[in-house]
């Protein structure tokens, strides 16, 4: 292999030809080069080697370093979607109501609502330069126990039991005794709910609450203030954007809604 693939001589004062294949954000101002995994040598990096460099400011995954005129029309590295869930997690942490999941390499979000699903569109794009498609919204539904239930496994009275057991055999045990006692209990399916507050002209509050109740939303009693009426309530969490499509052309552009996480209910 030597004699059929001669190495190269390595020279320092050559152009600079580099592809960002890493990022992590931090604050640092200088270059690390990294021999075999070995600890940092000296801040300069020759042909082959993986430096870490610091104080490039909006760099992206598959940017080039160098010379326009050396470098290739296409990056060697295609952006991966670490990216996207670097920014997402950035994201999550100043927004308690944005939960991330990645499974391989598809990243789902959990958002609240579709105004916020547009605000992580937007923030993705101006400050992350990361362009996103979503896919329809889906509601997550949870499954409780409705009811109680035991489980408990006796030998039969005849029966000669010889008893050696490892961590392994309580483990598996357990998952039996425990599938047994959730199908005896039962479970039912609950939805997400919002609660929700929406101010709204008297002479409209008649067709907002069949909306409403088209909706299968729980409002309470209308309160009246002259010529404004509040009506407050529970809304399942899937019928919210809905609502609030249809809200302007009820209420002549007058009406304002507000709602929250409120819990969930039996579907």
């Amino acid at each position: 292999m030597r004699d059929l693939f001669p190495a190269r001589a390595r020279d320092g004062a050559g152009p600079l030809d580099a592809t960002v294949f890493k990022i992590e954000r931090g604050r640092a101002s200088a270059v690390r080069v990294y021999e075999h995994g070995a600890t940092p040598l000296e801040g300069t990096a020759l042909a082959g080697d993986v430096a870490r460099v610091w104080g490039l400011k909006d760099v992206h995954i598959g940017d080039q370093l160098g010379s326009p005129e050396r470098l290739p029309a296409q990056g060697f590295f295609a952006p991966p979607s670490v990216e996207l869930y670097t920014a997402l997690e950035r994201l999550s942490e100043q927004d308690p109501f944005i939960g991330i999941r990645r499974r391989g390499h598809e990243v789902s979000v959990r958002l609240y609502g579709e105004v916020q699903k547009e605000v992580v569109r937007s923030t993705l794009a101006e400050e992350f330069g990361v362009d996103v498609r979503f896919e329809e919204s889906r509601t997550l539904y949870v499954e409780r126990l409705s009811g109680t239930g035991a489980s408990v496994q006796h030998p039969a009275p005849d029966e000669r039991v010889y008893f050696w057991a490892t961590a392994g055999d309580f483990r598996g045990m357990t998952q039996l005794v425990l599938r047994e006692v959730v199908r005896r209990a039962g479970t039912r399916v609950h939805e997400p709910v919002n609660t929700f507050e929406a101010e709204v002209p008297t002479a409209a509050v008649s067709a907002v609450l069949r909306k409403l109740v088209e909706l299968r939303a729980v409002p309470g009693e209308p309160v009246a203030r002259g010529s404004v009426c509040t009506v407050d309530g529970t809304i399942p969490a899937a019928s919210v954007h809905e609502l609030e499509q249809a809200l302007p052309a009820l209420t002549q552009g007058e009406g304002v809604f507000f709602s929250e996480f409120g819990g969930y209910r039996p579907r």
